[in-house]
């Protein structure tokens, strides 16, 4: 059976919101970090970073927070006080 069109992506990219905006930065303690990955540079940018950016466009809640929200996945999601989401692209169209 296969996964296709259930939501995986809108799901990770919901959580990977959720950990960074739940997270702020605390005295003594290294910022929070996501780092996002796919089976191929198309999925995360095309699917996985689309869903971040749509999720970020429909609650505002990024710009509420000072987030800057970027096109492309790598250069990602930067706050003011040092927490990020970043994607990691695989180097060729291969399956990792």
């Amino acid at each position: 059976m296969s996964t296709q069109k259930v939501g995986k992506s809108t799901l990770m990219a919901a959580i990977a919101l959720w950990w960074i905006f739940t997270r702020p930065a605390q005295p003594d303690m290294p910022a929070a970090s996501v780092v996002m990955t796919s089976g191929n540079a198309d999925q995360l940018k095309l699917q996985l970073w689309k869903e971040l950016r749509d999720i970020d466009a429909r609650s505002g809640i990024g710009e509420r927070l000072g987030a800057k929200v970027n096109e492309g996945p790598e250069a990602g999601v930067q706050f003011p006080d040092g927490r990020y989401i970043v994607g990691v692209q695989p180097k060729d169209k291969v399956r990792l």
